[in-house]
């Protein structure tokens, strides 16, 4: 299984700072995409050693993904994304013991702040959705 996990966005323009609210946490820096047409990636969500995370992620998608090891993402993925990981905030017992899904080395005090952030990103990135062409992807180092 994956050790690093993450969302990223791909768009073909910059996203400023001074568009970005307050509560949003994502990693600004822009790195030209050598891979594709050009363009810009932007990482909303990591997560390492989460395999409960990547394994309902997985779960969720319909494809088995790209031979690099990137899903496409809807709004709906998110928005179910956004409701598991809020399950796990409202009750600790089940992100330390979700064998259904998979474990983590990291304990529900250390990964609180970290989910809270997640779900404000992801938040975001549902409602920029609306507006904004751009392309979501969760990447799996698997």
């Amino acid at each position: 299984m994956g050790l690093d996990n993450g969302i990223l966005i791909r768009t073909k323009q910059k996203l400023s700072l001074e568009s970005l609210p307050s509560f949003v946490n994502i990693e600004i820096d822009e790195y030209k995409m050598a891979d594709r047409s050009g363009g810009y990636w932007y990482e909303v969500c990591y997560w390492r050693k989460c395999w409960n995370i990547r394994n309902i992620i997985i779960d969720m998608l319909p494809s088995k993904g790209e031979e690099d090891g990137t899903y496409a993402l809807s709004k709906n993925n998110i928005s179910q994304l956004c409701h598991t990981l809020n399950s796990y905030i409202l009750n600790p017992y089940k992100w330390e013991n979700d064998y259904e899904n998979g474990q983590t080395i990291w304990d529900s005090n250390t990964m609180l702040e970290c989910l809270v952030h997640d779900i404000a990103n992801l938040t975001w990135l549902k409602n920029y959705m609306n507006n904004h062409k751009v392309y979501v992807e969760f990447y799996d180092s698997y």
